[in-house]
């Protein structure tokens, strides 16, 4: 069985890869999961796991700097990098210092499995000259993740899809089937952050994208990704990247 550890600072991301993913079937075993890169790498200078599945930007130490510090010291763990939409230099930079693929944000279980598949083919080597299988379809989960989790993947699942235009906490609780309230309480349990936060770093992740596609001025992403007020857009995505959108043009 290889061995895997998981590492993300997002309690529902993290939750969601354990638990969600039939790991047995996968030939795997999920050895320990933490929420920073610092216990990471203690944990795996210690360890020695065979697959370590992380995202890139997380506390006390990042993916990247967890990836160079480790591979100085042993080549044994094969690296798998989650990435979002605008971490572009970053994931080409973790492929540089030798991570094995990468994971793009939102995470697909499918996705992650054929990843996790091609990475245990690659440990092992091929078998008679041909790439082992493994059975992926139809796997069960290992165990549900609790109703709350579920409540708020469905809510960042709607927020990802409707960017373009204004959201209310209302109306998104009413489609959850949560009161506002509640729905506030578990997002900030999940994520550590709130609504508001979530759905600004949301439609900047979507403005990045779409600015590196080059076939929009910076006015029009900012009404696609739902801000009609280009001074509130252009204040809003210096804030969080530190750059202005004409950086990624």
């Amino acid at each position: 069985m290889k061995r895997v550890i998981v590492v993300d600072d997002n309690p529902l991301v993290k939750e969601a890869i354990c638990k969600t993913i039939h790991w047995d079937a996968l030939g795997c075993e999920v050895q320990g999961a933490f929420s920073n890169g610092q216990d990471a790498f203690d944990f795996a200078r210690e360890h020695h796991p065979d697959i370590i599945i992380t995202d890139i930007k997380m506390p006390l130490m990042d993916g990247l700097t967890m990836l160079e510090e480790l591979k100085k010291e042993y080549t044994g763990s094969a690296f798998i990098m989650i990435t979002g939409f605008g971490e572009f230099e970053f994931a080409q930079r973790a492929l540089r210092l030798g991570a094995s693929d990468i994971l793009l944000k939102p995470i697909e279980n499918e996705e992650l499995i054929q990843i996790v598949r091609r990475v245990v083919n690659r440990i092992d080597g091929p078998a008679s000259g041909e790439e082992k299988e493994q059975p992926i379809q139809e796997l069960p989960e290992i165990e549900p993740i609790r109703p709350y989790d579920a409540a708020v993947r469905r809510a960042l699942e709607f927020i990802r899809k409707n960017l373009n235009r204004k959201i209310a906490l209302p109306e998104l609780a009413d489609y959850v089937g949560l009161s506002a309230a509640h729905l506030s309480r578990l997002i900030k349990k999940n994520t550590d952050k709130t609504f508001v936060d979530i759905v600004n770093e949301m439609r900047i992740d979507e403005a990045i994208r779409l600015l590196r596609e080059g076939k929009y001025k910076v006015y029009e992403v900012s009404n696609m990704v739902g801000i009609d007020n280009y001074a509130y857009f252009y204040q809003l995505f210096k804030k969080t990247t530190g750059k202005s959108p004409k950086d990624y043009m």
